[in-house]
């Protein structure tokens, strides 16, 4: 949401300009940490092997498709048939080497919670 560019519009629709390709999730990776410390926090195995995983070049590349695979299935076990679960869907656009991933969701109604 802090990389969207058109604020005027609440809604995503087809619009993917706030879409992170790798490149841009690696320098996020102090953001990512910190959203990671809130589960568990900073001394928790989850925690520590996230950040590990982070210590080399193109972390992102080599780290996100296993979330992406497990945020899929959690959307699709807690939605089930709700035909609004297909915007929670991470989404991938450009070419293999240039994709951007995000999701088309309204966007006042995106945040994260702990359980």
């Amino acid at each position: 949401m802090r990389r969207c560019g058109r604020t005027d519009q609440p809604m995503c629709g087809e619009c993917t300009d706030c879409f992170l390709s790798y490149d841009d999730i690696d320098a996020l990776k102090n953001d990512l940490l910190r959203i990671r410390s809130q589960f568990g926090g900073v001394d928790s195995g989850n925690y520590v092997r996230f950040e590990q995983a982070w210590d080399t070049p193109r972390a992102a590349s080599a780290n996100l498709h296993e979330p992406l695979r497990r945020i899929g299935e959690a959307v699709e076990k807690i939605f089930s048939s709700d035909p609004r679960a297909e915007a929670l869907m991470v989404r991938k656009t450009g070419k293999q080497g240039h994709a951007r991933y995000g999701i088309l969701a309204d966007k006042s109604q995106i945040r994260i919670e702990r359980e």
